[in-house]
């Protein structure tokens, strides 16, 4: 992946569409306490959100879009941590994006 696109909307035929948003944020890598008690279960997301995406048709895309926009949650197959090591070795630097929101076609403000 040394080619970065510049996709400013996630692909809309992900393998994610129809599950549970909850899955793909199953906790924030920084979240304190919360962290602690919902560890066990953001894991299991974590796998379950990963195994989703193995076999997406758009992995490559969304984690490409993901890379510019998404701080949270599992893009492409990717977490947080993993896609912030992905920014740092590729220098891409990220431009924030309204997150799951856009794929469920809603708008912050509306």
């Amino acid at each position: 992946m040394e080619n970065i696109n510049t996709l400013d909307t996630p692909p809309k035929n992900g393998r994610c569409l129809g599950h549970d948003p909850n899955i793909f944020f199953p906790f924030s890598e920084k979240s304190g306490d919360s962290y602690s008690r919902n560890y066990v279960k953001g894991r299991e997301n974590t796998i379950l959100a990963k195994s989703i995406c193995e076999e997406c048709p758009v992995i490559e895309e969304c984690l490409q879009y993901s890379l510019r926009h998404e701080p949270f949650g599992i893009w492409g197959g990717k977490t947080e941590r993993e896609r912030k090591t992905l920014r740092r070795r590729l220098g891409v630097q990220i431009i924030p994006r309204e997150p799951i929101n856009i794929l469920l076609g809603f708008k912050f403000g509306s």
